[in-house]
């Protein structure tokens, strides 16, 4: 009899579990980007709409035009004229933070954190686990804004070849 209304109340909280799990869920759209506004921002277009939203949780070194300017050309090659999935991270003052991913489920702002192209910033997201860990990696691996040197980031951003290896590797996310 104990272990029945044990069994019972597991089931009802998992239920309730289940149900505000899917209360909390965030939109997801099917979006083709139209433009790259900068390297935060970028135009796309809904069955309903055309709207200009923001990367959740990517930002740059203050006063760093060269990397936004080289994360602009990135999401760019990866997304322009794509079909992405959008997910809604926040909408707040006006701005919609979001996440895109290919339609294979490659996320395009862990990308950009992983590959060193930008810098976590929780802005309009607060605190996402999965972005500051990518950060983390690209930041221990010294990779691309955290590279000392620059060198990796430099080699990425402005070698003809290893872009095209980077893009091409990566080429899976946009479709």
């Amino acid at each position: 009899m104990v272990f029945g209304v044990i069994g019972l109340l597991a089931a009802g909280l998992g239920v309730l579990l289940y149900v505000s799990q899917g209360l909390d869920a965030k939109p997801r759209l099917q979006v083709k980007v139209l433009d790259v506004v900068d390297g935060r921002s970028v135009k796309v277009q809904t069955k309903d709409e055309v709207q200009v939203v923001r990367l959740g949780g990517i930002g740059y070194p203050n006063g760093d035009e060269r990397s936004i300017a080289d994360g602009r050309r990135l999401i760019s090659d990866l997304t322009y004229g794509r079909m992405l999935e959008m997910e809604v991270l926040n909408e707040r003052e006006g701005e919609v933070y979001v996440n895109l991913r290919s339609l294979g489920g490659e996320s395009l702002n862990e990308l950009m954190l992983s590959l060193g192209f930008a810098r976590y910033s929780a802005a309009g997201v607060g605190f996402r686990q999965n972005l500051i860990a990518v950060e983390s990696k690209a930041r221990a691996n010294r990779k691309g804004i955290w590279n000392s040197n620059r060198e990796l980031f430099r080699n990425a951003a402005n070698s003809h070849s290893r872009g095209e290896t980077t893009v091409k590797k990566d080429q899976a996310f946009a479709r």
